[in-house]
């Protein structure tokens, strides 16, 4: 009989071993395969390509157009740019005059000015030169605003407009008139996405374009996703395995609670015995 109660206690305190390291391994495992960039990657030189880049930054309906015209005329100056910056109680709207369906601003003492398809500088020219008919000393200044929609707060590094857990949404806006996917993903956790399947939801002429961009690959520096625009909506799916497993997850958690409990009972029983 004492025989059997040393071998019980040593499979028991053999299993607690186990489980304990099974909880130690939940508790911090994280494949690094799935955190990896560009595997493909490879020294060389590549060609940018400038009109990809270029058509991110020109302006189509649904983009704002920041535009400041400061001119000899007080008065005009302040009529000029009185319509762009807007708020709402405690929330900033976003600033600029909206480009309308057809591809218009109204602009107040010009009128109406077609921009669809034009870059912020030569919206600044053609503004100019229409100022210039109307005040001697004429400066202006353009830029495009916008902002990009990110979807799963869970994935989030820094929290900024997102929540801890669960499904939300992050604006992310656009910097000096340009956004990359790389950096959109630069704010989001690695660890639980599938790198290969990011998506990239674009309204562009009427059309609503889903496109999928592979995140591992180098390819994604040619694809035409790469510059973000202005309403573009991104969203990387989730690795479901590293998502039971990240740290705040109610089914990890749970799964760590009845793993030591497990082995705590074991160990009393061995130490009772």
């Amino acid at each position: 009989m004492k025989k059997h109660l040393q071998t019980f206690s040593s499979v028991s305190l053999f299993i607690s071993i186990i489980l304990l390291i099974t909880s130690f391994f939940f508790s911090g495992c994280v494949t690094a395969k799935k955190a990896m960039y560009f595997p493909d990657m490879e020294e060389g030189e590549t060609n940018i390509d400038t009109m990809v880049r270029e058509s991110a930054k020109r302006v189509y309906p649904g983009d704002r157009v920041v535009i400041t015209a400061l001119t000899g005329d007080a008065e005009s100056n302040q009529v000029l740019n009185a319509f762009q910056n807007k708020s709402s109680g405690n929330q900033q709207q976003l600033e600029g005059y909206l480009v309308d369906r057809d591809g218009f601003v109204q602009i107040p003492i010009i009128g109406s000015i077609a921009v669809k398809g034009l870059t912020s500088t030569e919206i600044r020219n053609v503004v100019q030169f229409k100022l210039k008919e109307l005040y001697k000393d004429v400066v202006v200044y353009c830029t495009i605003s916008g902002r990009v929609v990110v979807l799963n707060s869970m994935n989030s590094n820094s929290g900024g407009g997102m929540s801890g857990g669960g499904n939300a949404v992050m604006s992310i806006p656009l910097i000096d008139e340009r956004l990359t996917i790389l950096e959109v993903l630069s704010t989001m956790r690695t660890s639980n996405l599938k790198l290969h399947n990011a998506w990239v939801i674009r309204e562009f002429d009427g059309k609503r374009v889903t496109a999928k961009v592979n995140l591992n690959s180098k390819q994604v520096f040619t694809s035409p996703y790469y510059y973000l625009r202005n309403n573009d909506i991104v969203y990387i799916e989730p690795n479901k395995l590293n998502q039971f497993l990240e740290a705040n997850a109610p089914s990890r958690n749970l799964l760590g609670i009845i793993t030591g409990t497990t082995a705590l009972f074991l160990s009393l029983i061995v130490l009772l015995k």
